[in-house]
């Protein structure tokens, strides 16, 4: 699950990435969850690992955001928004597309006819059933019923995020493309903190470049 991360020069503490087998397991977990939390948690576990996305960044998201048409979303609520970023889209590629398609079958029967601009709606009872956005408390208790159900631990949702990049350049992404998906300034970011080649992918690079005949003058 984890590769190390580097920032100035020193290995820091491993950051987690999720395995394909980790991941079937957590949308097992999903799927047998019930209720509005279940639809949420699939639309986290079918959809984040695959896009990039923050969980922050998508529980407050709003359906106009959205353009399956164009397979993108808007991110509107970026980290650092008002100070150093700035609205961005986000590609949506075609394995997460049948988890929105689904979650928005489940959100027009949530809602029951309401309108909502929210993404992902929350009904607020202690509020008189007001429809808010999802709660930061209510991700919280989700990824810890995710955990408890699958058998899977991880930090938390962003852990899905960091899935994302390392996956996408073990399967031969270029760094550039990765970054731009990630929406990072610069590759270097995305190198320090996300995505870098593992040490068995080095290793053979290396190994393939010693197989070259040496010329003997």
């Amino acid at each position: 699950m984890n590769h190390l991360n580097q920032s100035k020069g020193e290995f820091s503490e491993p950051i987690q990435v999720l395995s394909d087998d980790e991941l079937a397991r957590l949308q097992s977990a999903a799927s047998a969850i019930d209720g509005w939390r279940g639809c949420v948690a699939r639309l986290f576990v079918g959809v984040l690992p695959f896009t990039g996305l923050r969980p922050k960044e998508a529980r407050l998201a709003k359906v106009e955001d959205l353009d399956l048409a164009r397979g993108r979303i808007l991110v509107s609520s970026p980290k650092g928004d008002g100070s150093w970023a700035a609205p961005d889209f986000a590609r949506i590629p075609a394995a997460a597309k049948p988890a929105i398609e689904d979650f928005l079958a489940d959100r027009e029967a949530y809602l029951g006819g309401e309108k909502s601009e929210w993404l992902i709606p929350l009904r607020k009872e202690n509020l008189g059933q007001s429809i808010g956005p999802w709660s930061d408390a209510w991700l919280r208790k989700l990824k810890a019923d995710l955990q408890e159900r699958s058998g899977v631990k991880f930090h938390g949702l962003k852990t899905f995020r960091a899935t994302f990049p390392q996956t996408a350049k073990d399967n031969g992404a270029s760094i550039e493309a990765v970054s731009r998906a990630m929406r990072h300034r610069t590759t270097k970011t995305t190198e320090a903190y996300y995505a870098r080649i593992r040490a068995d992918s080095a290793f053979a690079e290396i190994e393939r470049a010693f197989e070259r005949p040496v010329k003997v003058r």
